[in-house]
């Protein structure tokens, strides 16, 4: 994973720019121009604060790729996974989680193994998420 910049604030809000996930071959998996949550501070993230406020995403771009074994082209990036029995318990968000997330285009391919390749393209869009 790359990041490209990063600027932190106690008492402001936070911003990343220019994230990047490649594969073992250096081939693009995921890439994100900006992170921006202008209402989160450092100071109320701390400790354990889930209330972020607004964060918009994008624009981003994924190629995923599911391979036999089930595991994904960005879990392997991440290093994440490694199971061999994925669990069947739904994955859980914290209780008190609430935020505005705007999402600045999403392009997004999926291919499998088992399935014809799936397109996805968003132009933008916003999930509320309020405690």
């Amino acid at each position: 994973m790359a990041i490209d910049g990063l600027s932190l604030s106690w008492a402001s809000g936070q911003r990343v720019s220019g994230v990047s996930v490649l594969d073992t071959d250096g081939l693009s998996v995921l890439e994100v121009e900006r992170v921006v949550a202008p209402g989160l501070s450092l100071t109320s993230a701390w400790p354990g604060g889930m209330a972020l406020g607004e964060v918009t995403v994008g624009p981003t771009r994924a190629n995923i790729v599911r391979f036999a074994d089930g595991q994904t082209n960005l879990e392997r990036a991440l290093g994440l996974g490694g199971s061999s029995t994925p669990s069947t318990e739904p994955t859980k968000l914290p209780r008190d989680l609430s935020a505005k997330v705007v999402l600045e285009g999403v392009d997004m391919t999926y291919t499998s193994a088992d399935l014809a390749p799936v397109a996805v393209r968003v132009h933008g869009a916003t999930l509320d998420m309020p405690s």
